[in-house]
């Protein structure tokens, strides 16, 4: 439906093929050998963007030696560890979480 709304051949541009690549690679993320700073991180994330979590964080940009500009957040992982511990919605999460401490 994408190739035709973009009205290209997607036999022309291999655009099946890399669909399937990226949605498996995608799939593969999902299984239980994900790294947990991973998962802890997509929590995280989750958490700021619907206003959850109260302790002191903060985004900047800073510049890498070759010049381009990072986004980086800045916080302290045992107040990441608090919230997941003590958040009531987290409760199943941290329990299902392989680590515990920052």
């Amino acid at each position: 439906m994408l190739c035709d709304l973009a009205e290209f051949d997607p036999a022309a541009t291999g655009f099946t093929e890399d669909v399937i690549a990226k949605m498996n690679g995608h799939i593969a993320d999902t299984d239980g050998v994900r790294l947990p700073w991973v998962w802890i991180t997509e929590i995280l994330l989750s958490e700021i963007e619907s206003n959850r979590f109260e302790h002191p964080y903060t985004w900047d940009t800073f510049r890498l030696e070759s010049g381009k500009f990072e986004t980086a957040l800045f916080l302290r992982a045992s107040h990441v560890m608090n919230h997941l511990s003590t958040a009531p919605q987290m409760r199943t999460k941290f329990d299902a979480l392989p680590i515990k401490t920052a």
